[in-house]
This record gives C-alpha cells, sequence and structure tokens, in this order.
C-alpha cells in the first residue's frame, strides 16, 4: 500500500481525536475554571454547551472557504483557529475572554471535522477503491499541524480552479499499488 496515501488519511483522520479531546479536556477542567474565574453554574453550563453551535458555523463556513482556498489551506486553518481560541481561553482573565475563545475553538473544530472526512475520502478512499478494482479485473497536537503541511490539495478543489496539470500529481502520490 502507499505509504503516504495512508499517512495523509492518517494525518486527516485524526482531527477528529485531537478536536473532539477539547470536549473532554474542559469538561474536566470546568471545576478548576469555576473556582478561578467564580462563574456560575450556569456560565459553566453555556461554556461546555456553546460549542456544538459554534462548531456548527465551523462546518458551514468550511465548505465555502475549501470551494475558495482548497481543502489543503483550509486543513491548514483549522488548527490556527483552534489554537487561536485555546491561546485565548489559556490567558483569559474573565468569562468574556474565555466564552470567546471558546467560540472560536468551535470554529476550528468545526473546520477540521467538516474537511478531515473529505480529505481522507478523496486523497485515499477513492484512488484505493478504484485500484482495488482495477487489479481486480485486471489481476500530539504539534506534529499533527507540521505533518498535514505534507498533504495534497483535493483533485476536485483543483480541477474545480483549473489547474488539470496539478490534479494528475495527487494519484501518482496517492494511489495504491498492489
Amino acid at each position: 500500500m502507499n505509504k503516504y496515501a495512508l499517512a495523509c488519511a492518517f494525518l486527516s483522520s485524526i482531527t477528529s481525536i485531537l478536536l473532539g479531546n477539547d470536549g473532554a479536556m474542559i469538561s474536566g477542567t470546568s471545576l478548576f475554571i469555576k473556582d478561578e474565574l467564580k462563574l456560575t453554574d450556569t456560565q459553566i453550563e453555556l461554556l461546555l454547551r456553546i460549542i456544538d453551535n459554534t462548531s456548527l458555523l465551523g462546518c458551514v463556513t468550511a465548505g465555502r472557504t475549501s470551494d475558495h482556498i482548497g481543502f489543503y489551506y483550509t486543513i491548514i486553518l483549522a488548527p490556527i483557529i483552534f489554537f487561536i481560541g485555546a491561546l485565548l481561553m489559556g490567558l483569559a482573565p474573565n468569562y468574556a475572554i474565555l466564552m470567546l475563545g471558546h467560540l472560536i475553538i468551535g470554529v476550528g473544530m468545526g473546520y477540521g471535522l467538516m474537511i478531515a472526512p473529505v480529505i481522507t475520502d478523496e486523497v485515499l478512499l477513492i484512488p484505493f477503491l478504484k485500484s482495488s478494482s482495477t487489479s481486480a479485473s485486471s489481476g500530539e497536537q504539534t506534529r499533527h499541524i507540521f505533518g498535514v503541511l505534507a498533504m495534497p490539495e483535493s483533485p476536485r478543489w483543483l480541477a474545480m480552479q483549473g489547474h488539470l496539470d496539478e490534479v494528475k500529481c495527487v494519484p501518482q502520490k496517492t494511489s495504491v499499488s498492489f
């Protein structure tokens, strides 16, 4: 199997795991946050529940963003947005900044959770299925961010932008050979 294609699929698939980790982290630290910032139960509940709505916003805008700048840059944008939100939350002196950081994290999660499966599908699964049918008929968060830089752009987006010569390069890198 093509190791490059598997690495790309792994990196985009792990996005869901890494971004889902935020839910566990904020839930586990909510008692400490409550004591540190003197928050009410209602404020903590709102903080914990708001991420669903903002991740939906991230999902909706990720589709449009990927149409304009491509899946490659959109999947890189997701952890950048997420990092900005995490930084704000980590430095939050009050509830308003904490909530703003969490809202931004939600958008970053939506970006990642929307784009990562598409990249996995287009980079690994489609070439794999095509290759297997042809052969059958013919006989930690920082490493993740840097690893994503090696991923190719989506062939569909390249074709939409008129870069047909570049479309041919992606399957050469990612196709599975038996």
